[in-house]
């Protein structure tokens, strides 16, 4: 149960670091570390746009948080990660969203480097 109180209510997340390795056989894994920068817990919905550098369009994906998961606390760091298609190595896009019911709390773009 969380309780609110006052009304100076933030929720706010940031990408703390982004790490992809190709897993043989199976696809890429890109793995993110999250730090809820607000000042209330929520479940945040983790998705993002990989693209080439040239910004040709690969695939959407979408970041899984651990079941258990009910919601990421306040000053809490979070590693989520999913698995991609399988990428050259080589540098890419990535256009990272997050929402919380529906509302936009993030989204920015970083350049990320594929390695074996």
């Amino acid at each position: 149960m969380n309780v609110l109180v006052g009304t100076d209510h933030h929720v706010d997340m940031e990408v703390r670091s982004i790490a992809a390795q190709i897993v043989e056989e199976e696809g890429t894994y890109l793995a993110l570390d999250l730090l809820n920068s607000g000042n209330v817990a929520f479940l945040p919905q983790i998705s993002a746009i990989l693209s080439t550098e040239q910004g040709e369009f690969i695939e959407r994906v979408n970041f899984e948080l651990p079941e258990e998961m009910t919601q990421v606390l306040p000053q809490q760091v979070q590693h989520v990660g999913a698995l991609t298609s399988l990428l050259e190595p080589g540098t890419y896009d990535l256009e990272v969203e997050i929402n919380h019911r529906g509302l936009e709390i993030l989204a920015e773009k970083h350049r990320i480097v594929v390695t074996n």
